[in-house]
């Protein structure tokens, strides 16, 4: 959609920085799964492997990615009334934001993350004792919070960079290849911002931008409603 073409299941193995045999400009070659792409600019955009990403393309930016686990608890609509706003903790250096106590759009209540770090950069399983922790913790803000009114628990990671959040720039060494990495919280906020800057360095590194498309289509078709949807049209 909006000109864009995306290539699932192609995990990038290699990027080379070459001379284009015409024009003698700086060309790089990615592979990624079966295909080789061309482009003059590319974007590190990465997430938890931005890191990886780097070091294949022989950046001169040096940075690691950590995975910081962050795992919630997801209450049944019983306890949905027991905030009307979302609480939060004051923020540590260990825990972030901390645990937050949070009406969800459905009518459910949520708790968390946690925010632990390792080394699996895809490993999202939970555990009881970080559970624990997330219980405990969301009781400070609340006390009365009925846990046994538990639905389901989940997690994710968040790429935590070691030169800190945001790091937007093009490589000092490697010419039109621009690092969008490390991007924590709040980065979904910030997307829109940070797409605006990262046009900015693409352009600055020699690819014009084209004028703004009328075609563009700025909505999307709503996700199904799995409540409006009648019980006997979804096998499980």
């Amino acid at each position: 959609a909006n000109g864009v073409s995306f290539f699932v299941d192609h995990p990038v193995t290699e990027i080379r920085c070459v001379s284009h045999l015409a024009t003698k400009k700086r060309q790089f070659l990615v592979r990624a799964g079966p295909s080789v792409f061309s482009a003059s600019v590319v974007v590190n955009c990465a997430g938890l492997f931005a890191d990886d990403v780097s070091r294949l393309a022989g950046a001169g930016l040096d940075y690691t990615i950590t995975a910081r686990k962050g795992q919630y608890l997801v209450l049944e609509k019983s306890q949905g009334v027991t905030v009307q706003r979302v609480v939060f903790q004051t923020p540590t250096k260990r825990w972030g934001k901390g645990i937050l106590v949070s009406p969800t759009v459905r009518g459910n209540l949520l708790i968390g993350p946690s925010a632990a770090e390792q080394e699996s950069k895809v490993s999202k399983d939970t555990d009881i004792s970080e559970l624990a922790y997330v219980v405990w913790a969301a009781r400070r803000s609340i006390p009365h919070l009925n846990v046994s009114e538990v639905l389901t628990s989940f997690a994710g990671l968040r790429a935590r960079g070691s030169r800190g959040d945001f790091v937007i720039e093009e490589d000092p060494v490697l010419g039109g290849f621009i690092h969008a990495a490390g991007i924590e919280s709040p980065g979904l906020t910030s997307s829109p911002a940070i797409a605006a800057r990262v046009a900015e360095l693409v352009s600055a590194a020699g690819l014009p931008l084209r004028p703004a498309n009328p075609d563009f289509i700025a909505e999307r078709t709503h996700p199904v409603d799995f409540e409006a949807t009648h019980k006997a049209d979804i096998i499980c």
